[in-house]
């Protein structure tokens, strides 16, 4: 059945079930107001049976002759009497009752709504269809086969024989292990260190020999290690290149040497200024790790510099002496670089 004929028979079903709705409202509606009147006739009935009204007329008379006007005059001073102590009928509970059946009456519709004569609709073919269609589905399930047959795997039995192994060379080769270890002999330490002390004191003789031989430079001038300054540390003296002390001339005057320390640090820092009266300067990296790097010129770094100082290293200017800036960089912020300019 298509989704479209199924919305057609939803919303027909809906209709249907709106109009029965209203039409059971209607039937309640009148049976309330038949309900009322038929109340109100009953309390005008009980009303009606319980009291004498005003206008009843006792011993009313045939006819009326001359020789009867005293029965007349008798009857009507009985009349007068009856009206006098007759008390007034009180009304109200009358009144209420027939005012309640006015308002009923208000709320009644001046005109019926028209109900839609509900159609009855044969859906009978659509359900063959689908009991059709249901019958089919259910005979093609049926028709497949959904028994699995579990596989027979039949796996021929299998012997699997293994020799002993012959453990006698593996226990003779360790029995030799263990003998050969029990007769390793450690032979006792002694604590007589003599001899010893006696090379190193000949080796820190050798070692102060050398340190105060003087040794030539070579190549275009160099330095060496002669002598110990007043703060423990060796000094060291320029040589040109034969091997001779450099010494300053007479006509060179040295007016004053200012000393200054530099913190090292991993960032660009500048060690000397630009100096036109610059004689000498000279640098010593204190740190026992980290390297200075050191360039005549403008930002130092590790791969543009002049020279590289090693921990605990000492470098001077050559002649002629550079008297512009001096930029230097560590590799660690760690000790400082001690400086000496000459001017």
């Amino acid at each position: 059945m298509q989704p479209s004929r199924l919305g057609q028979i939803n919303k027909a079903r809906a209709d249907s079930d709106l109009a029965d709705s209203r039409h059971r409202e209607l039937l309640a509606s009148g049976l309330k107001v038949s309900s009322t009147v038929l109340s109100s006739t009953e309390a005008l009935i009980r009303y009606l049976e319980g009291h004498t009204t005003k206008t009843e007329v006792v011993n009313q008379l045939n006819s009326i002759s001359t020789p009867d006007v005293k029965f007349v005059v008798q009857a009507l001073n009985i009349l007068d009497n009856t009206l006098k102590n007759q008390e007034t009928t009180d009304l109200t509970e009358i009144t209420q009752v027939m005012q309640a059946i006015l308002n009923e009456a208000k709320q009644i519709p001046k005109s019926n709504i028209e109900i839609p004569e509900h159609e009855d609709i044969d859906y009978s073919k659509q359900f063959d269809g689908l009991t059709k269609a249901i019958q089919a589905v259910e005979k093609v399930v049926k028709t497949q086969k959904l028994i699995a047959e579990a596989p027979i795997v039949n796996v021929p039995e299998t012997t699997v024989n293994v020799d002993a192994p012959d453990l006698k060379p593996l226990q003779d080769s360790m029995k030799a292990v263990v003998e050969a270890v029990t007769s390793i002999v450690i032979p006792e330490y002694k604590t007589d260190n003599t001899g010893v002390e006696k090379l190193l004191k000949t080796a820190n003789v050798t070692l102060t020999k050398l340190l105060l031989k003087p040794v030539g430079g070579g190549g275009g001038g160099g330095s060496s290690w002669p002598a110990i300054g007043t703060n423990g540390q060796a000094q060291p003296l320029n040589l040109d290149a034969s091997g001779n002390l450099k010494t300053v001339g007479s006509s060179v005057t040295v007016s004053s040497e200012a000393t200054t320390s530099l913190s090292n640090s991993i960032t660009n820092a500048t060690a000397l200024v630009a100096n036109s009266s610059r004689l000498m300067a000279t640098f010593f990296n204190d740190d026992t790790a980290a390297s200075v790097y050191l360039k005549c010129g403008i930002t130092a770094s590790a791969t543009s510099y002049k020279i590289r100082i090693a921990p605990g290293g000492y470098y001077e200017l050559p002649s002629p002496v550079y008297r512009g800036i001096i930029d230097v960089i560590a590799t660690a912020a760690t000790g400082s670089l001690r400086i000496t300019e000459t001017i």
